[in-house]
């Protein structure tokens, strides 16, 4: 949770740099938009393991995020479940349909324990309707032993 707070500030700077704004410029209507830029503290806990994630979501589709994951399982890592699927999503609690995959690249810091931090676009409209709705979302995180999800977290 240490390294994961102390990587906060390159989320934070990411979404700066990405032009989160209080009242984004929606351009097809040249109108304010009433949703801003939201920063998420997520647990993660699962069958593999446990974990800390932080997501910032901008409403203009970039999604920023630093997760955290020490796996259980020996020799277990952060895996696609299949080709071109990505090991990192925001999933839709109704249908668990991928909403934004994150493209995570993790790295080891020994013990099963591997970070990642990055962003990625996203389609504006998803990620608006992920900012004025998390309940209705999830990250998983998927690994070799639990392709299926070896952690995840609700975004609130």
């Amino acid at each position: 949770m240490r390294r994961i707070l102390g990587l906060a500030t390159l989320v934070a700077a990411l979404v700066a740099a990405a032009g989160a704004s209080a009242s984004p410029v929606d351009t097809e209507s040249g109108t304010r938009s009433a949703v801003s830029a939201v920063t998420f503290t997520i647990p993660l806990s699962g069958p593999g393991g446990t974990g800390d994630a932080l997501l910032a979501l901008n409403p203009g589709g970039k999604v920023c995020y630093v997760i955290e994951v020490t796996l259980t399982t020996p020799g277990d890592i952060p895996q696609e479940p299949g080709p071109g699927i990505g090991n990192a999503h925001i999933h839709a609690v109704s249908t668990g349909g991928i909403a934004v995959p994150l493209d995570a690249t993790f790295t080891s810091l020994g013990g099963g324990t591997f970070i990642a931090a990055d962003c990625v676009r996203s389609d504006k409209d998803v990620v608006r309707t992920i900012l004025t709705d998390p309940e209705q979302y999830y990250l998983n995180i998927h690994t070799t032993s639990f392709p299926g999800g070896a952690v995840s977290g609700n975004l609130a």
